[in-house]
């Protein structure tokens, strides 16, 4: 009778038998090779997203131009010894200088500056595969398969993994404050805050947000009596690479941030509640509509509800992290831009707590007789990261294609077809600084600050750039439409493509000034 009873009672096996072995076998794999997993995954995303560059670039390049602004940078450090954009002209608009410190030393040492680039972004990612593992068992302790699969998850993420080909310092700042995170949660000790807080700062300047957070958790944290030498030994720490960043930035600009953090909150300031709206529907599929993300939101918002329900204490920095990131970018620059790469720190968390969330919603849908659905749901989620992975190698190509046919071709015309020391005006400078290799003055106020009151006027804009001397003016139409064949400028390169007017968007114009 009792066996009887016992076998009514028990849950008979899943169904899909054949996926369920082989996902446990390779969880099981995982779980025990992590780091030559988190290898093979860095060394696979190398090889595919280099064949999709090679397969539609005639010569690679990066898919942002901002990436060319810290070349530059790079470039002219080890050339002239300064932070300088253009010689003789030392501005504060570096937003992150320690990667423009690393990216030097690819110059200094004399390999390929994109080599150098993709190099370093794929390291970064190691690192953020990695230490997102660690963080999760952290968090969660002696759950190892769903670090595991975090780790797996991080790995396959096109996102991240076209962020590791940018050439900027995405992945660098996520390793960083994945590190300050993990630290925290380990009690690491206070100098290794200090520093790792410090390096942050000159990494990204929102990561003072990151900064305030873990300070405040620390000493919540903390015992009373420590408090007040721990945050003195945390204070030395952060000022080795603090001090520094301010005095460079406050004998350049007279603020202790650099000129970019204000230009671009007023490049992209706030247009009405409307703006608000749309930033939240753009970044939400940003972070949640990339890969097996969609599959992740109820597990998220299980793992939120439950360390309400249980006051975890332990999960608080992470999450407000998620939260306030999100919140502060949409009050400052509410616009979601070149694939959310401003949101892209948040993702491995954002995986880790949905990760965690779907553990628990597998086992209760086992016990509810749901065995079907919780057999195939991890296949369908690494079915979405695999397409997802895909997807990243080929808008990483296409992305820089776009630059290297619109801004890098621009720039090589006016290199040779302009006198040395040549004023160009542009609200793009950086393939235009690197290549053309002429003076630039920024309409978007990045290196020039003074246009940066006067960023929605594009008249303005241009009558400073006359008076700075400018002789070319090169720009997208979309950007200034009121400047498109304005009398006294002659149209000297049109760079317009059919596939860009089916988007509604022109291609690049460089004009002569005071052509007449």
């Amino acid at each position: 009778m009792a066996k009887r009873l016992s076998a009514a009672t028990s849950h008979p096996p899943l169904s899909y038998p054949a996926i369920r072995i082989s996902l446990k076998k390779t969880i099981d794999y995982v779980e025990r090779d992590v780091t030559l997993v988190v290898a093979a995954l860095v060394a696979a995303t190398s090889i595919a997203y280099s064949i999709a560059l090679a397969a539609h670039n005639d010569l690679a390049g990066f898919p942002l131009d901002d990436s060319w602004i810290y070349q530059t940078f790079a470039r002219n450090l080890v050339r002239f010894g300064d932070f300088v954009y253009s010689p003789g002209d030392r501005v504060a608009a570096m937003t992150s200088p320690m990667w423009t410190l690393w990216l030097s030393l690819g110059y200094t040492v004399g390999v390929d500056p994109r080599v150098w680039a993709y190099t370093s972004g794929l390291l970064c990612f190691f690192g953020v595969i990695l230490l997102s593992h660690r963080l999760a068992l952290a968090l969660f302790p002696g759950r190892k398969r769903m670090a595991a699969a975090v780790a797996v998850l991080v790995g396959m993420n096109g996102s991240l993994a076209w962020a590791a080909f940018s050439g900027m310092e995405t992945l660098f700042f996520t390793l960083l404050s994945l590190a300050l995170i993990y630290t925290t949660a380990m009690d690491a000790k206070p100098l290794v805050f200090g520093l790792l807080a410090g390096a942050i700062l000159v990494t990204r300047p929102e990561g003072l947000l990151l900064i305030a957070l873990a300070f405040a958790y620390r000493m919540w944290k903390g015992r009373p009596s420590s408090r007040l030498i721990d945050s003195a030994i945390i204070l030395a720490g952060f000022a080795i690479f603090a001090a520094p960043y301010v005095i460079l930035n406050w004998s350049l600009s007279g603020s202790p941030l650099p000129t970019t953090f204000y230009a671009k909150q007023a490049l992209y300031s706030p247009s009405g509640s409307l703006g608000y709206v749309i930033f939240i529907r753009d970044a939400s599929e940003v972070l949640f509509a990339q890969g097996p993300g969609l599959l992740l939101i109820p597990g998220l918002i299980l793992s939120i509800k439950g360390v309400v329900h249980r006051r975890e204490a332990h999960h608080a920095l992470p999450l407000l992290w998620l939260a306030s990131l999100f919140i502060v970018h949409g009050w400052r620059i509410p616009q979601v831009f070149h694939h959310g790469r401003y949101l892209m720190p948040l993702m491995p968390i954002v995986i880790i707590y949905g990760v965690a969330g779907i553990r628990r919603l597998l086992i209760a849908l086992q016990n509810k007789q749901l065995r079907k659905l919780a057999a195939i749901y991890p296949a369908i989620a690494m079915a979405f990261a695999i397409t997802f992975w895909a997807t990243g190698a080929k808008t990483l190509a296409a992305d820089t294609a776009f630059i290297n046919d619109q801004q890098v071709r621009a720039a090589k015309w006016l290199a040779v077809n302009t006198p040395e020391g040549t004023v160009i005006a542009t609200h793009d400078i950086g393939a235009i600084g690197y290549f053309a290799n002429r003076p630039v003055f920024d309409t978007a106020g990045l290196i020039s600050p003074e246009t940066v009151p006067y960023i929605r006027q594009p008249e303005r804009l241009l009558a400073m750039a006359e008076e700075q001397r400018a002789r070319y003016l090169a720009f997208f139409p979309n950007w200034y439409p009121s400047l498109v064949d304005q009398a006294g400028m002659k149209e000297v390169l049109n760079l317009d493509r059919e596939y860009m007017r089916s988007l509604g968007f022109r291609g690049m114009l460089v004009y002569e000034l005071n052509a007449d």
